[in-house]
């Protein structure tokens, strides 16, 4: 569990192997990374699924998960959707 001030930068590098153990240690540090930033739970796993299914295609695949860009994208997605709701009710 994390706890505290939101995580402000981290990054997860490595290896997609098949290795069920690396790929089940895999799939928790990358969760936990993205609900620190503030992902739900069900994107957060949707986004990994994705992750995985691009690695059984491409094999022994190289990873890159950035917790910075991940929230950037988030506050651009809250905007638009405020920004949105803002208009509609105008």
């Amino acid at each position: 569990e994390l706890v505290g001030s939101p995580i402000k930068s981290a990054t997860m590098t490595g290896i997609i192997t098949d290795d069920s153990k690396q790929v089940n240690q895999l799939k928790i540090r990358a969760i936990l990374l993205m609900r620190a930033v503030g992902m739900s739970k069900e994107q957060a796993e949707e986004n990994f699924k994705v992750l995985m299914d691009s690695a059984k295609k491409d094999k022994d695949q190289e990873y890159y998960i950035d917790a910075e860009r991940i929230r950037t994208k988030m506050t651009v997605f809250s905007s638009i959707s405020m920004l949105m709701l803002t208009m509609s009710k105008a």
